[in-house]
């Protein structure tokens, strides 16, 4: 008698709602590159290139859609958390209440965010329960998706005993797209007051490894910390806005 082989195990369990998660982006212009001159950004719009990573000081966002696909109605309870790279667990903020009873074909649409301040791999948690007439059960996915620096800072700063204090800071685009940096701001602390020596117009936009420099003049003030620095900047023109706070600048 031949060997019939093992028998199949039996189908997974289906589960009556659907789950599904979109990254959300703003769209991008179109950058027309130059031989000579940085890129400038031009009148077309493209999909965002910005998908698969998030960097450090930018938004990750996420649509989360939970539907019922059964002929019955359900209540379902939907709650977000994000696991760090050195695996601890850390808050999102969601758009509203995210628990409701779905009639046949309703969705559940939940937005939520995440401000990631480590580099490395990270992985947005959902845990989804439900209550149908017959049982309640729960379901846990992952959605991962990485983290990176964008940009790469260097400070110094000259003093005399009797003239002003001079601030110079460069910021190099460390990814491998452009960057572009929307303002550098130094703000005074201990009495000083600071002032930029030029706003670059049009705003620098970086290509990989580019480095611009911005300057600062300070005058007035004794304590050693002239102020905090940081970087407003973005991966696309009408991008997500990045925020990079870098420390108090000493003499």
């Amino acid at each position: 008698m031949a060997d019939s082989g093992p028998s199949l195990a039996p189908p997974p369990h289906a589960h009556p709602v659907d789950v599904k998660v979109l990254r959300l982006s703003k769209p991008s212009l179109v950058l027309a590159d130059a031989v000579d001159s940085p890129p400038l950004p031009t009148g077309e719009l493209s999909v965002p290139k910005v998908t698969g990573s998030v960097c450090v000081g930018e938004k990750f966002v996420c649509l989360i859609s939970v539907s019922n696909r059964v002929h019955e109605d359900i209540k379902v309870q939907l709650t977000t958390e994000v696991l760090t790279p050195t695996q601890q667990r850390a808050r999102t903020a969601q758009s509203h209440d995210a628990r409701k009873t779905l009639a046949p074909g309703e969705t559940l649409d939940v937005t939520t965010s995440f401000e990631p301040s480590q580099v490395g791999g990270h992985a947005l948690v959902l845990h989804i329960s439900y209550e149908t007439t017959t049982e309640t059960r729960s379901i846990r996915k992952t959605f991962k998706f990485e983290s990176l620096m964008a940009l790469n800072t260097r400070v110094r700063t000259m003093s005399t005993s009797k003239g002003p204090s001079i601030v110079e800071v460069q910021i190099e685009n460390i990814l491998d797209t452009t960057l572009i940096i929307n303002a550098c701001d130094l703000k005074a602390v201990g009495g000083w007051s600071i002032k930029g020596v030029a706003d670059p117009l049009p705003v620098p936009i970086l290509r990989p490894r580019d480095v611009f420099q911005y300057c600062f003049v300070a005058n007035g003030g004794e304590s050693r910390e002239l102020g905090n620095l940081s970087v407003k900047w973005a991966r696309e023109p009408l991008g997500i806005e990045g925020f990079s706070p870098l420390g108090v600048v000493r003499l």
